[in-house]
Protein backbone atom coordinates (compact mmCIF):
# COMPACT_ATOMS: atom_id res chain seq x y z
CA UNK A 1 0.00 0.00 0.00
CA UNK A 2 1.63 3.49 -0.93
CA UNK A 3 -1.16 5.92 -0.50
CA UNK A 4 -4.68 6.73 0.49
CA UNK A 5 -6.89 9.42 0.61
CA UNK A 6 -5.75 11.32 2.79
CA UNK A 7 -2.84 13.63 2.06
CA UNK A 8 -0.74 13.40 5.15
CA UNK A 9 -0.81 9.74 4.71
CA UNK A 10 0.63 10.51 1.49
CA UNK A 11 3.11 12.36 1.90
CA UNK A 12 4.53 10.25 4.86
CA UNK A 13 4.84 7.29 2.01
CA UNK A 14 6.32 9.99 -0.09
CA UNK A 15 8.88 10.52 2.46
CA UNK A 16 9.58 7.10 3.21
CA UNK A 17 10.46 6.47 -0.15
CA UNK A 18 12.10 9.71 -0.19
CA UNK A 19 14.36 8.59 2.46
CA UNK A 20 14.80 4.94 0.77
CA UNK A 21 15.86 6.74 -2.27
CA UNK A 22 13.23 5.05 -3.91
CA UNK A 23 12.86 8.65 -6.39
CA UNK A 24 10.62 7.69 -8.51
CA UNK A 25 8.03 6.42 -6.00
CA UNK A 26 8.44 9.67 -3.99
CA UNK A 27 8.33 11.88 -6.85
CA UNK A 28 4.85 10.33 -7.95
CA UNK A 29 3.67 10.36 -4.40
CA UNK A 30 4.68 14.14 -3.62
CA UNK A 31 3.02 15.52 -6.65
CA UNK A 32 -0.24 13.29 -5.55
CA UNK A 33 0.48 15.10 -1.93
CA UNK A 34 0.90 18.62 -3.35
CA UNK A 35 -2.19 18.87 -6.28
CA UNK A 36 -5.48 19.60 -4.30
CA UNK A 37 -4.07 19.99 -0.57
CA UNK A 38 -4.99 22.88 1.17
CA UNK A 39 -2.29 22.54 4.08
CA UNK A 40 1.07 22.67 2.33
CA UNK A 41 4.16 21.44 4.06
CA UNK A 42 7.25 23.84 3.58
CA UNK A 43 9.56 21.19 3.93
CA UNK A 44 7.92 18.63 2.37
CA UNK A 45 7.35 21.21 -1.11
CA UNK A 46 11.08 21.56 -0.50
CA UNK A 47 11.79 17.86 -1.01
CA UNK A 48 9.01 17.22 -3.85
CA UNK A 49 10.94 20.06 -6.07
CA UNK A 50 14.30 18.67 -5.38
CA UNK A 51 13.72 14.71 -5.70
CA UNK A 52 13.26 14.62 -9.72
CA UNK A 53 16.65 16.87 -9.33
CA UNK A 54 18.93 14.16 -7.22
CA UNK A 55 16.90 11.46 -9.23
CA UNK A 56 18.65 12.70 -12.26
CA UNK A 57 22.56 13.37 -10.85
CA UNK A 58 22.67 10.73 -8.66
CA UNK A 59 20.14 7.72 -8.83
CA UNK A 60 18.33 5.26 -6.89
CA UNK A 61 19.67 2.54 -4.79
CA UNK A 62 20.92 1.56 -1.85
CA UNK A 63 21.86 4.67 0.32
CA UNK A 64 25.55 3.79 1.88
CA UNK A 65 24.95 6.85 4.58
CA UNK A 66 27.83 5.99 6.86
CA UNK A 67 30.16 5.90 3.87
CA UNK A 68 29.17 8.76 2.05
CA UNK A 69 29.55 11.04 5.94
CA UNK A 70 33.18 10.04 5.70
CA UNK A 71 33.67 10.43 2.45
CA UNK A 72 31.76 14.17 2.61
CA UNK A 73 34.04 14.78 5.45
CA UNK A 74 37.85 13.52 4.14
CA UNK A 75 36.39 16.01 0.63
CA UNK A 76 35.90 18.80 2.64
CA UNK A 77 39.17 19.09 4.10
CA UNK A 78 40.85 19.22 0.88
CA UNK A 79 42.19 22.45 -0.48
CA UNK A 80 42.08 22.30 -4.02
CA UNK A 81 38.56 23.06 -5.25
CA UNK A 82 38.50 20.83 -7.80
CA UNK A 83 38.90 17.91 -5.91
CA UNK A 84 37.35 18.53 -2.64
CA UNK A 85 34.27 19.44 -5.55
CA UNK A 86 34.79 15.31 -6.77
CA UNK A 87 35.13 14.29 -3.20
CA UNK A 88 31.64 15.52 -2.45
CA UNK A 89 30.03 14.35 -5.50
CA UNK A 90 31.62 10.62 -4.77
CA UNK A 91 29.57 10.87 -1.31
CA UNK A 92 26.40 12.27 -3.34
CA UNK A 93 26.94 9.27 -4.89
CA UNK A 94 26.83 7.00 -2.17
CA UNK A 95 23.62 9.22 -0.48
CA UNK A 96 22.81 12.03 -2.46
CA UNK A 97 21.00 13.16 0.52
CA UNK A 98 24.16 13.43 2.88
CA UNK A 99 23.69 16.61 4.66
CA UNK A 100 27.59 17.24 5.27
CA UNK A 101 28.32 16.58 1.77
CA UNK A 102 25.49 19.30 0.93
CA UNK A 103 26.70 21.91 3.35
CA UNK A 104 29.93 22.31 1.83
CA UNK A 105 28.73 21.42 -1.82
CA UNK A 106 26.32 24.62 -2.34
CA UNK A 107 29.18 26.83 -1.67
CA UNK A 108 31.29 25.42 -4.26
CA UNK A 109 29.21 25.19 -6.83
CA UNK A 110 28.22 29.24 -5.59
CA UNK A 111 31.54 29.97 -6.24
CA UNK A 112 31.95 28.85 -9.60
CA UNK A 113 28.55 30.34 -11.05
CA UNK A 114 26.90 32.38 -8.24
CA UNK A 115 24.27 33.12 -10.16
CA UNK A 116 22.89 29.41 -11.56
CA UNK A 117 23.34 27.80 -8.00
CA UNK A 118 19.25 28.37 -6.85
CA UNK A 119 18.91 24.71 -6.96
CA UNK A 120 21.94 23.55 -5.30
CA UNK A 121 21.07 26.27 -2.21
CA UNK A 122 17.33 24.82 -2.34
CA UNK A 123 18.60 21.27 -1.92
CA UNK A 124 20.99 22.61 1.01
CA UNK A 125 18.16 23.78 2.66
CA UNK A 126 16.29 20.99 2.52
CA UNK A 127 18.94 18.39 3.59
CA UNK A 128 21.42 20.40 5.74
CA UNK A 129 19.75 23.99 6.50
CA UNK A 130 19.67 23.06 10.44
CA UNK A 131 23.40 23.25 10.32
CA UNK A 132 23.75 26.62 9.04
CA UNK A 133 21.35 29.61 8.26
CA UNK A 134 23.49 30.96 5.62
CA UNK A 135 22.28 28.41 3.45
CA UNK A 136 18.57 29.83 4.09
CA UNK A 137 20.43 33.31 3.13
CA UNK A 138 22.01 32.22 -0.16
CA UNK A 139 18.65 30.39 -1.33
CA UNK A 140 16.40 33.45 -0.72
CA UNK A 141 18.55 36.05 -1.96
CA UNK A 142 18.78 33.78 -5.60
CA UNK A 143 15.06 32.95 -5.24
CA UNK A 144 13.94 36.26 -4.68
CA UNK A 145 15.82 37.36 -7.64
CA UNK A 146 13.45 34.95 -10.38
CA UNK A 147 9.85 36.03 -11.10
CA UNK A 148 8.60 32.22 -11.69
CA UNK A 149 5.68 30.72 -10.03
CA UNK A 150 7.87 28.30 -9.28
CA UNK A 151 10.72 30.18 -7.11
CA UNK A 152 8.10 32.12 -5.86
CA UNK A 153 6.50 29.03 -3.91
CA UNK A 154 9.79 28.06 -3.30
CA UNK A 155 11.05 31.45 -1.55
CA UNK A 156 8.17 31.57 0.71
CA UNK A 157 8.99 27.57 1.64
CA UNK A 158 12.24 28.51 2.26
CA UNK A 159 11.52 31.42 4.37
CA UNK A 160 8.43 29.65 6.25
CA UNK A 161 11.19 26.73 7.29
CA UNK A 162 13.78 29.33 8.08
CA UNK A 163 11.44 31.11 10.23
CA UNK A 164 10.92 27.91 11.98
CA UNK A 165 14.52 26.84 12.47
CA UNK A 166 15.70 30.20 13.11
CA UNK A 167 12.94 32.75 13.90
CA UNK A 168 14.83 36.53 14.59
CA UNK A 169 18.52 35.00 14.88
CA UNK A 170 17.82 34.55 10.80
CA UNK A 171 17.07 38.73 10.52
CA UNK A 172 20.23 39.71 12.52
CA UNK A 173 22.26 37.28 10.29
CA UNK A 174 20.67 38.63 7.18
CA UNK A 175 22.27 41.57 8.15
CA UNK A 176 24.75 40.68 9.19
CA UNK A 177 25.70 39.22 5.56
CA UNK A 178 24.34 41.57 3.47
CA UNK A 179 22.97 39.87 0.47
CA UNK A 180 20.71 42.52 -0.56
CA UNK A 181 23.08 44.85 -1.52
CA UNK A 182 22.06 43.68 -5.60
CA UNK A 183 18.26 43.40 -4.99
CA UNK A 184 17.65 47.30 -4.18
CA UNK A 185 19.22 47.70 -1.50
CA UNK A 186 19.50 45.99 1.90
CA UNK A 187 17.25 47.50 3.91
CA UNK A 188 14.28 47.31 1.36
CA UNK A 189 15.48 43.73 0.71
CA UNK A 190 14.89 43.24 4.99
CA UNK A 191 11.63 44.54 4.78
CA UNK A 192 10.82 42.87 1.70
CA UNK A 193 11.31 39.66 3.62
CA UNK A 194 9.79 40.77 6.41
CA UNK A 195 6.82 41.98 5.14
CA UNK A 196 6.39 38.54 3.02
CA UNK A 197 6.58 36.76 6.67
CA UNK A 198 2.51 36.85 6.92
CA UNK A 199 2.64 35.20 3.24
CA UNK A 200 4.87 32.32 3.95
CA UNK A 201 2.68 31.52 7.05
CA UNK A 202 -0.87 31.85 5.63
CA UNK A 203 0.89 29.48 2.17
CA UNK A 204 2.43 27.12 4.74
CA UNK A 205 0.33 26.84 7.87
CA UNK A 206 2.02 23.63 8.98
CA UNK A 207 4.86 23.23 10.57
CA UNK A 208 6.75 19.99 10.33
CA UNK A 209 7.98 18.80 13.97
CA UNK A 210 10.77 16.29 12.76
CA UNK A 211 13.08 15.28 10.21
CA UNK A 212 12.25 12.66 7.64
CA UNK A 213 13.59 9.33 9.11
CA UNK A 214 17.34 8.36 7.48
CA UNK A 215 17.92 5.34 6.07
CA UNK A 216 20.94 3.80 7.36
CA UNK A 217 22.16 1.95 4.35
CA UNK A 218 21.95 -1.59 5.50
Amino acid sequence: MERGDDPLATGLFADAHFALRSFDTASRLYAQWFDGNSRLDAARVLRQYITPLIQQDFGEGHRQVRRASMRAAEASRLSEPEARKAGLREAFQMDPLCGDAWTNYAPLVAEENPEQCANEWVAAVSLAGHLDVRHHIQALALLSRDSSETAAVLRLAVLRLTLDRYGERFFEELQRQDPGASIGGSASYLQYLRNTVDAARQVFPDAEQEPVPRADGT
